[in-house]
């Protein structure tokens, strides 16, 4: 079994960059932009929350919304 990671991202675009590479699990983000984009560029299940979910999420390991 494979232990779930974490990967902050900031500072940068994931369309252009290779770090939004073998995607497994939902991606978290509190961009609408990047929500509404993501599933049909990238082919991610995407979960939208405000900054403490996403640094919330990011700690725990999975989703969670205040």
């Amino acid at each position: 079994m494979r232990e779930a990671g974490v990967t902050l991202v900031v500072d940068t675009c994931t369309y252009v960059t290779a770090i939004m590479r073998d995607l497994d699990g939902a991606v978290m983000t509190n961009s609408g932009k990047w929500a509404y984009y993501a599933p049909g560029n990238l082919g991610v299940a995407v979960a939208f929350g405000s900054l403490a979910d996403c640094v919330a999420s990011s700690r725990a390991g999975r989703v969670v919304r205040r």
